[in-house]
């Protein structure tokens, strides 16, 4: 399916059946994602125009696992942010970093292909910084999931931030 995986190159091979065989959305709580207009390198996706996108394009949560959550630095500059794990393809740990400027209570979520919710990674108060969270994926099958940050601002008691992306477990 890869073009060279002993050299970490996970582009998908012309004759890849994930070729096209992608959704270019998926509905979570309520809130549409829609996969990006753009790949890494700048160019229109999914080729051709009208197509579907590839299965596991990675452009611009499990009941047996364990996490790990490490505050990495305070921080009170700045805006929500959540960032692309890395590694990814990943097999079969990777790490989710995350900014909060303003403390509050934080949701972070992995669900799968069809939205199902696979783990919840955190679901508690958190001071203000930058976060790293470990995600073991020991008990899962390769495939894409998803993973979501939402914020509860409590002064208005009201969702605040919401931000999902996409990763790719490769066994």
């Amino acid at each position: 399916m890869f073009l060279d995986t002993a050299s970490d190159n996970y582009q998908l091979s012309d004759n890849s059946p994930c070729i096209g065989a992608g959704n270019d959305s998926i509905r979570i709580s309520n809130l549409s994602y829609y996969a990006p207009q753009h790949d890494f390198n700048g160019n229109p996706r999914p080729g051709p125009s009208n197509s579907h996108p590839d299965i596991g394009a990675c452009e611009n949560a499990l009941k047996n696992s364990s996490t790990e959550i490490k505050e990495i630095q305070k921080h009170k500059a700045g805006e929500f942010r959540l960032y692309q794990n890395f590694p990814n393809p990943f097999n079969p740990n990777t790490n989710i970093e995350f900014r909060i400027p303003e403390s509050g209570f934080v949701k972070l979520i992995v669900y799968d292909m069809l939205g199902k919710e696979v783990e919840t990674l955190i679901n508690e108060y958190k001071s203000t910084g930058i976060y790293k969270v470990e995600f073991r994926a020991d008990n899962l099958p390769s495939g894409v999931y998803f993973y979501q940050l939402k914020s509860i601002n409590a002064k208005k008691n009201a969702e605040g931030y919401t931000k999902a992306k996409m990763m790719l477990l490769i066994k």
